[in-house]
């Protein structure tokens, strides 16, 4: 077998090899960006504050995301009467994250979760 050929084959063998190995680290970052949301740990926590003030903490993978200790999207320092209705704005904030809407509450968001403000 001539040099050239031998050349030829074993490049033709590295770049086969090469874009074998790319495919298939590909195909596995795919896998794992498309399983990634079952992978994430999401905890919400409510704490009493004091007499009707509660908060409410999102947690990700174990670490703070959220701690929200007052209405939001409102004028003014309104905290949330009961635990009930601090679990309810979390569990509607952790479903917007979820839908890839962001965190962030509007006035309306504020309306139809029927919220006590004082």
């Amino acid at each position: 077998m001539k040099l050239t050929t031998k050349i030829y084959l074993g490049f033709s063998f590295l770049l086969f090899a090469g874009l074998t190995v790319t495919g298939c680290k590909q195909q596995e970052n795919k896998k794992k960006k498309e399983g990634s949301d079952d992978l994430v740990f999401v905890e919400l926590k409510t704490v009493k504050l004091g007499e009707e003030r509660w908060e409410y903490d999102i947690y990700v993978d174990h670490k703070p995301y959220i701690k929200q200790d007052r209405i939001p999207a409102i004028a003014g320092l309104h905290p949330f009467v009961s635990e009930e209705e601090a679990k309810r704005t979390g569990e509607f904030v952790i479903a917007k994250v979820k839908k890839g809407l962001g965190p962030a509450l509007s006035k309306e968001d504020i309306q139809k979760l029927n919220l006590t403000i004082k």
